[in-house]
């Protein structure tokens, strides 16, 4: 899957919180495949 649009975190907050809600996903057994448009630099 290819987003059309991407998002730029610029706050440290939301980028902890989008890093933390990954590992969560990908952490979780139910979960198959975790996607997001954050561009991440």
């Amino acid at each position: 899957m290819v987003p059309q649009n991407y998002v730029t975190l610029t706050d440290p907050a939301d980028i902890k919180n989008m890093e933390k809600l990954i590992d969560f996903l990908e952490d979780n057994d139910d979960v198959q495949n975790v996607y997001h448009n954050w561009e991440q630099e």
